[in-house]
């Protein structure tokens, strides 16, 4: 019992880490708006619109990116498929939060949504999970 909090607390720490680090490194290739310093909706919003398309396919794939890394930390610890979903459940919750804050457009919001949860989909499937060891 321990074991599965400690992996599903784990696979959300680690989906919050890895998409963070994915957007930051985004940031060094694509500089953030200044607007994001400002705190001012509606200079973000129209800066995130003049954003390159690569910029963007990356904050995509860091969201799937990150809640694979979670679903993977999380089974590893946990010895449990289901945990992957954790992750990519986390991961699409806080894109759509994010998105009603700073709408997007709809292909970020779709591929944010089905990123992750293909990505718990596929660590679930791939990742073997190893018995527990006899007592």
């Amino acid at each position: 019992m321990v074991r599965t909090v400690v992996a599903v607390v784990a696979a959300i720490v680690v989906t919050i880490v890895g998409i963070f680090a994915f957007e930051a490194l985004t940031g060094l290739f694509f500089a953030p708006p200044e607007a994001a310093a400002t705190g001012d909706k509606e200079a973000l919003r129209a800066a995130i619109a003049g954003m390159p398309f690569i910029a963007k396919l990356m904050i995509v794939l860091g969201w799937a990116l990150g809640a694979a890394a979670g679903a993977v930390a999380g089974v590893v610890i946990g010895r449990k498929p289901w945990i992957a979903w954790v992750a990519g459940g986390f991961a699409v919750v806080g894109v759509v939060l994010n998105s009603m804050g700073l709408p997007q457009p709809m292909w970020m919001l779709v591929g944010g949504v089905v990123g992750p949860l293909v990505a718990a989909a596929v660590i679930q499937r791939v990742l073997p999970v190893a018995a527990p060891a006899p007592a």
